[in-house]
């Protein structure tokens, strides 16, 4: 299948290699910067904005962007266009048969989804996370490297659980949380809360306690 890589930085290259180990064909990259028309993410062209993702002759278009909100808003326009937003597992992660990956989301090299799962449309989860049973993950989630949800955990909408950040059971985490890199979520996390530490505590929290 021909596709279309959505994003020329960082996280586009990145999906542009996991689309190939997932047998996908990449045949250009599209970025709204124009300054970046002509250049190449590995060895493809930019060939265009993402309003141009018709115009090029593939079958399905891949995100490569790494920010949740203006991820979330590319799909949504990219689908509303009718435009095919494929699954990609990367060949060497782990997933489960009996879970469920929405359309647009992306499973990153060495990542792990557990028994009967789900993965909402538009999500990443990168390299070596870690998602284990029964969890529930909305649309437009980043699971970033290394971190770990132990099971029948719930995660919101476009929430972004930070690197080698954990979750224990049960735990529910809002829409639109940052839980920051190697943070220790042992309660329940209101949507729109930003925590960090171990265990994890709202940001705010965590500079009262450096002033005590």
């Amino acid at each position: 299948m021909k596709v279309l890589i959505v994003g020329a930085g960082g996280h586009g290259a990145m999906a542009l290699e996991c689309a190939r180990s997932a047998g996908l064909e990449p045949i250009g990259v599209l970025d709204d910067d124009p300054a970046l028309a002509g250049t190449r993410v590995l060895d493809v062209s930019v060939v265009g904005s993402i309003a141009s993702a018709r115009e090029h002759g593939a079958a399905g278009v891949v995100l490569g962007i790494g920010d949740n909100a203006i991820r979330s808003r590319i799909m949504i326009a990219l689908a509303e266009r009718g435009l095919a937003l494929p699954v990609v597992v990367h060949a060497r992660a782990m997933l489960s048969p009996s879970a469920r990956i929405g359309a647009g989301s992306l499973i990153a090299a060495g990542a792990v989804i557990g028994t009967r799962t789900t993965i909402g449309s538009g999500c990443i989860i990168n390299s070596g996370a870690i998602v284990e049973h029964d969890c529930v993950i909305a649309d437009g989630v980043h699971v970033a490297p290394g971190a770990a949800l132990a099971g029948r955990v719930v995660v919101g909408a476009r929430t972004f659980i930070g690197l080698h950040a954990s979750v224990i059971d049960g735990r529910r985490i809002g829409a639109d949380v940052l839980i920051a890199a190697g943070a220790v979520v042992i309660g329940n996390v209101p949507a729109s809360t930003r925590v960090a530490g171990v265990p994890a505590k709202p940001m705010t929290e965590q500079g009262a306690d450096r002033r005590r």
